[in-house]
Parts: structure tokens; sequence; C-alpha cells
């Protein structure tokens, strides 16, 4: 048990780590992306980059609402359950798929080597934080959260809306079943 706590409070502490070193990265990209922004005068590029930053800002925002009904007293960062409604009905991460496009949004809105060079390793980093989380989540809900990974993926949002419709679908092929039988 003691063994499995410090397990848990280093999960916690590279997670937090992994978060301060991707905000500094963010930051620093935010304020070169200013500094550089249409570098390369690539303007359909830096639309683009529009776009993704705020469909990234979507995907950061919204999953709150979903986690604060799993939450005790709102607390988002303390959940009860696997939150499957929503976004987390699509990807097991909206808010890092969200942090992925927003530094993604950046790099293209300025295409100029250091935003993509700050852009790489902070996205590695969300990624890293991401698959650490997934860990947590897996030995804090145990066999829910892994029938919750086996039917919605990573961050794959075309291949989660893809199984969504699919499941959309058979849920209705089973209560048609249900009406007919009746």
């Amino acid at each position: 048990m003691k063994r499995e706590k410090q397990e848990d409070m280093k999960n916690r502490m590279t997670v937090q780590i992994i978060k301060y070193g991707g905000s500094i990265l963010f930051i620093l990209q935010v304020l070169l992306a200013y500094l550089f922004y249409n570098w390369l005068t690539i303007s359909a590029v830096t639309y683009l980059g529009w776009i993704v930053l705020f469909v990234g800002f979507g995907f950061f925002i919204f999953p709150i609402w979903d986690l604060r009904k799993k939450a005790p007293e709102g607390k988002v960062l303390t959940t009860t359950g696997v939150v499957e409604s929503g976004l987390y009905s699509v990807v097991r991460h909206p808010m890092y798929l969200g942090w992925l496009l927003i530094i993604f949004g950046l790099v293209l809105m300025s295409l100029h080597v250091v935003t993509i060079l700050l852009g790489l390793p902070s996205m590695a980093l969300a990624y890293q934080s991401m698959l650490i989380e997934e860990k947590m989540s897996r030995e804090k809900f145990g066999e829910s959260y892994g029938d919750y990974m086996n039917r919605v993926p990573r961050i794959n949002i075309i291949k989660g809306i893809l199984q969504l419709s699919t499941r959309k679908k058979e849920a209705e092929c089973e209560r048609r079943n249900e009406k007919e039988s009746n």
C-alpha cells in the first residue's frame, strides 16, 4: 500500500513538472508566435492556424462542464467516476487534444523555426503528461476505465466520431429490436 502511494505521488509530481515545463514553453511560444506572426506571409496558413487555435480552445474549455458533473462540489480535478459524456464520448483526452491543437495553431500562425522548435517539445510534454494521467486513471477507476479505453480513442477525433456514430446506431438498433419484441 505504501509503495502504491509513493508511485501515485511520483506520477502526480511528474505530471506537475511536465505541466509547468509545458506551460513555460507554451508562454514562450505564444510570445514568439506574436513576434513572428505570419512570418512567411502565407495568409492561408495563418488563417488555418487561427481556426486550429480556436478549435483547440474549444477542446480545452468545453470538457470542464462534463468533468464537473462527475466531481464532488464541482472540483474538476477530483472526479469520482469515468466521464463519458460530451467530448469525452469522442476522445479520452479532449483537453490534451485541445492543448496540442493550440500549440499546432500557434506554429501555423507564425511558421517560424523558433516556434516550431518550441512547439515540438511542448507537444511531446503534453503527450507524455497525457500518458501518465491515463495510467493514473486506469489505477483509480480500474476496469471501468479499461472498458472506456476500448470504446473511445485517446485523441484521434476522426476515429472517435466514427466509433461514436457506430455506438449510437447500435443502440438505436437495440431499441428498435426491443420495441419490436414487445
